[in-house]
């Protein structure tokens, strides 16, 4: 008798908010999470102390070309930290302290494609559902 298949229904789609408003433009999603660590050993035992964890990633950008959309170049060139919101599923992810950091524009004319993509580092992450 053959065993029962199990269905999952899985996430696809990665939602952005910024200071409060869908980034509907954000096309791609990177988010790295590292927590730094310090290990120390002696002879009989080994200590380990978690430090912060630090976010920062990348956001690709859909180009508009009325011009009304953000653009990475904007994000990066404006002051002070923000807030970010990546909406997985039922899961959000909350950064605060969000400085973007850099952003390239990688344009191939004869394929019709611009690659607009921004990274950010922020301050703190908390899930908040």
């Amino acid at each position: 008798m053959a065993a029962a298949q199990q269905y999952v229904r899985l996430t696809g789609q990665v939602r952005v908010e910024y200071n409060n408003a869908p980034l509907l433009a954000a096309s791609r999603v990177s988010m790295r999470i590292a927590k730094p660590i310090s290990k120390q050993k002696s002879a009989t035992m080994v200590g380990i102390a978690e430090g912060i964890p630090d976010p920062s990633g990348n956001i690709k950008i859909m180009p508009d070309a009325s011009g009304r959309s953000v653009t990475p170049q904007d994000l990066v060139l404006q002051e002070g930290g923000g807030t970010l919101v990546f909406i997985v599923g039922a899961q959000r992810y909350q950064i605060t302290g969000v400085v973007f950091t850099d952003a390239s524009l990688d344009n191939d004319p004869g394929a019709a494609s611009l690659d607009n993509t921004v990274g950010f580092e922020g301050a703190i992450i908390k899930r908040t559902a």
